[in-house]
């Protein structure tokens, strides 16, 4: 996910260039999305690089429901602008650029004019990660009583167990 922009710098505002991707790792302390897959769409602007971008990948996490290992599938859509370092000639200055940086250093190009689509990646699939992955459709999760995995094995509480003390004292309000 890394583009060599400088014959695209040097082309005509409007110049196009596409490229597929697949089988892409991003890896950080944090977080691990494979099979990184999808195209990017580059458009030479006056000011640097837009680029679009379709991409889908795999993470793991843990189901919400059984604390188990959860595959979750991430997609997203993804619209930034990029902008170079090396300043060819036909670049306008960049939008309040008084000699200073842009707020995020993930959308430069670099020195050697590659342009990195790696974190803004990421930063996507962060985003788009569901708050509560599940392991499978259907996962009926753990007893809030014993804790027994409801997926593997039956729960031996007693019905009036399944209930909660605190849940119990719910029963007496009324919604209107």
């Amino acid at each position: 996910m890394q583009y060599n922009a400088a014959g695209l710098l040097k082309d005509d505002v409007g110049a196009r260039r596409n490229f597929a991707f697949e089988n892409e790792e991003i890896m950080t302390p944090g977080e691990n999305f494979r099979h990184v897959a999808g195209v990017v769409r580059l458009l030479r602007t006056d000011r640097g690089i837009l680029a679009q971008t379709e991409v889908h990948g795999l993470t793991h996490d843990l189901c919400s429901r059984c604390l188990g290992d959860a595959e979750v599938e991430v997609e997203a859509y993804l619209e930034e602008e990029f902008y170079p370092t090396n300043y060819f000639e036909g670049f306008t200055e960049r939008d309040g650029d008084n000699g200073g940086g842009i707020d995020d250093p993930a959308l430069l190009i670099n020195e050697d004019n590659i342009l990195d689509m790696r974190e803004p990646v990421r930063q996507a699939f962060v985003s788009v990660k569901p708050l509560a992955p599940v392991c499978r459709d259907g996962c009926k999760g753990l007893c809030p009583t014993c804790s027994a995995d409801l997926n593997e094995e039956a729960c031996q509480c007693s019905p009036q167990e399944e209930i909660p003390e605190w849940a119990k004292s719910l029963r007496s309000i009324e919604i209107k």
